[in-house]
């Protein structure tokens, strides 16, 4: 199995951008608890914000990649309590929202071959801030539809995976409840705002690797709970590893269940039709011509892909 990666972003409001008609239109969209309410909320709004950092954690290889809006352009490696961190800036020299733009890029081009991922509120916050800054910027990324339209990406969010009652705690207190201490040398979201504003792009890099780090780290810790890691550990113990031959013994043994064939048999169709469905399909076409728009939602975002890339190879673009 490909190693799982972490992700984590971080993003800045710059309000003195908004007209005054912008800001009463946000600020009078809801009832918010307080001023510091509504600018926490201005900070993670993609319409209004960007996207001024983002980490990744290659768990398999215990090192961090970070990829930052600075005043310059640099590369830096450190060692961080025995993790290997690359900082890489990217210039404002023509402006936050251009530096922001080739940032989204080099985002896309890493997450494009990535499969397995591990986020904290990456659902609900990271992949859909990312997702609307790059319709903002009329980014059309190959990896874009993969994450959004495939089913062949791993994502796996802590955040849903942790919670209780259906309540949310944060990363940190779930970190340290689990045994798990690392420095964020005084900084907290709250703070990204002022560092960035001061200058202090560094130090806003730095603690969104460690937002990273952290988080691969608590996954790192819960993993066993996850049932399609415990089942593989379970078949590795006992050398089990040849799914060919689990699915034979199932049959043989008669031990599956309805529910278990009927996802096999969805999962084997996502890959090859059957001869007998492939002549149905044919024999309907004789009578009917469908749209390709209907194809389009009918078919997974994998399987067009598949088509389109078998073309490819028959007729190479020269």
């Amino acid at each position: 199995m490909e190693e799982f990666v972490a992700l984590d972003i971080e993003t800045y409001c710059p309000e003195n951008e908004l007209t005054l008609e912008e800001y009463q239109y946000l600020k009078n969209r809801k009832d918010y608890k307080s001023e510091d309410h509504f600018q926490r909320e201005l900070s993670t709004n993609p319409y209004v914000s960007v996207m001024v950092s983002f980490a990744l954690f290659f768990l398999g290889e215990n090192r961090a990649e970070v990829y930052y809006i600075g005043d310059g352009k640099e590369e830096n490696h450190v060692e961080e309590e025995g993790i290997s961190v690359i900082y890489r800036s990217t210039p404002m020299s023509f402006g936050l929202v251009p530096a922001e733009r080739t940032l989204l890029k080099t985002l896309w081009e890493k997450l494009g071959n990535l499969k397995r991922l591990v986020t904290f509120n990456g659902k609900g916050f990271d992949l859909e801030f990312i997702r609307m800054r790059s319709i903002i910027h009329n980014l059309k990324p190959q990896a874009y539809y993969l994450y959004f339209h495939s089913k062949s990406v791993n994502h796996i969010d802590l955040m849903e995976l942790l919670r209780v009652n259906r309540e949310s705690y944060s990363l940190s207190f779930i970190a340290k409840r689990l045994g798990i201490e690392l420095s964020k040398g005084g900084m907290d979201g709250s703070k990204v705002k002022e560092a960035f504003q001061k200058g202090e792009y560094r130090r806003v890099a730095k603690y969104n690797a460690r937002d990273a780090i952290i988080t691969g780290m608590v996954f790192q810790r819960v993993k066993d709970y996850l049932k399609e890691f415990h089942i593989i550990r379970v078949l590795e113990e006992i050398g089990l590893t040849d799914a060919k031959k689990l699915i034979e013994l199932g049959i043989e043994k008669n031990l599956l269940t309805v529910r278990d064939a009927s996802n096999l048999i969805d999962i084997l169709k996502n890959r090859n039709a059957t001869p007998k469905q492939k002549e149905h399909i044919s024999h309907i076409l004789k009578d009917h011509e469908p749209e390709l728009f209907e194809i389009a939602l009918a078919f997974s975002y994998d399987t067009i892909m598949n088509i389109v890339n078998s073309t490819l190879e028959d007729d190479p673009i020269t």
